[in-house]
């Protein structure tokens, strides 16, 4: 079993691609969608802490935010904000304006898999309907599938393989996908369309992508804010475990 240090490690290899040194250079995502990295990350664990910055950072500023995070990088409480989140804050921002500030817990999905059937609603009421919907594997040779909302996935099959979606009436409304990925491991991004959320598709659908990521020799990794409590719920209904947090500001 793969220990939550490494899984930290994986995760952020996932994420972010990096220079020689550790720097962080941009998204991992494919070509067209990379967009320039956090200017600082920091990652912790029960065990241990992953501290990193945008290349081409100065070495001031570098030197800086490590004093500001040093109270994070011993072992504690990952949940907790950074002790001093508004001092990063303003440090950075004194340089440029800040884009973003993400916070949130990353999980691990259990060894055995864990498939949670979709609970599908037939009108009146909210009693399921196990007959109106199918977790199917998204395919060049079912491509046709992809609802125009999800139409995107098939221009970018290849690097987002492998792509489960719920498939209602002939239509995807419910999709996971590898939203970024390395040979060892692979990010989930899940995606369900508004008229159809609340049947827990995102969470059958999300369990059937990660047992095709380890078919492929691959990790499956979910990762998401605190703020996002309905991505919340699906790793909740998983089981999944949380081996780390991101903090990040760009």
């Amino acid at each position: 079993m793969t220990e939550r240090a490494d899984l930290l490690d994986l995760h952020l290899a996932a994420l972010f691609t990096q220079d020689e040194q550790g720097s962080l250079i941009a998204t991992n995502d494919p070509e067209a969608d990379q967009v320039a990295a956090p200017r600082f990350y920091l990652g912790r664990s029960l065990e241990r802490s992953v501290l990193r910055f945008r290349s081409g950072m100065d070495a001031s500023t570098r030197a800086a935010l490590r004093d500001l995070a040093a109270p994070d990088l011993t072992p504690n409480d990952p949940n907790r904000e950074p002790v001093n989140r508004a001092a990063m804050v303003d440090l950075l921002a004194a340089e440029q304006p800040i884009q973003s500030i993400y916070f949130g817990p990353a999980f691990s999905f259990p060894a055995s898999g864990v498939i949670a059937k979709p609970l599908r609603h037939s009108g009146e009421g909210r009693n399921p309907d196990p007959s109106t919907a199918d977790v199917i594997a998204i395919s060049p040779s079912t491509i046709q599938l992809l609802s125009p909302e999800f139409a995107w996935l098939a221009d970018e099959l290849k690097v987002r393989n492998p792509v489960m979606a719920i498939v209602v009436d002939g239509m995807a409304v419910s999709v996971c996908f590898s939203a970024r990925s390395t040979p060892a491991a692979s990010e989930a991004g899940v995606e369900t369309l508004p008229e159809h959320r609340g049947r827990r598709y995102a969470g059958a659908v999300t369990a059937a992508w990660a047992d095709a990521v380890r078919r492929q020799g691959r990790i499956p990794l979910y990762s998401t804010s605190w703020t996002n409590h309905a991505s919340r719920r699906v790793a909740a209904r998983l089981h999944l475990t949380q081996y780390a947090t991101d903090f990040h500001i760009t």
